[in-house]
C-alpha cells in the first residue's frame, strides 16, 4: 500500500468517525445497547445474590435442625423448649 494510499484511508476512517460521533443517531442507539447489556449483567449478579443468599439460608436452617434433633434424641421435648425457652 502506498503511502498515498493509506492516508486516504486514515483520512476515510476519521471522516467516518466524525459523521458517527455527530449522528444523534448513533448515540441513540449506543444508549440503547448499553441500557439493555447493563441490564442483563444486573439480572445476571442479583441472581447470584439471591442463589447465594439461599444457600446460606438453607445451611442455617438445617443447621437448627440437627440441633433440635439432637436435643430431641438425648432430652426430648423438655429438652427442645428450654433450648427454644418456650414454657409449657
Amino acid at each position: 500500500m502506498q503511502k498515498s494510499e493509506l492516508e486516504a484511508v486514515q483520512a476515510a476512517v476519521a471522516d467516518g468517525v466524525r459523521s458517527a460521533i455527530a449522528d444523534p443517531k448513533t448515540w441513540e442507539l449506543g444508549f440503547s445497547a448499553m441500557r439493555e447489556q447493563l441490564g442483563i449483567a444486573a439480572e445476571r449478579e442479583s441472581g447470584k445474590w439471591a442463589l447465594g443468599w439461599l444457600k446460606w439460608l438453607m445451611n442455617k436452617l438445617l443447621i437448627g435442625a440437627v440441633v433440635l434433633a439432637v436435643l430431641w434424641l438425648t432430652g426430648g421435648l423438655p429438652a427442645v423448649l428450654a433450648y427454644l425457652k418456650v414454657k409449657q
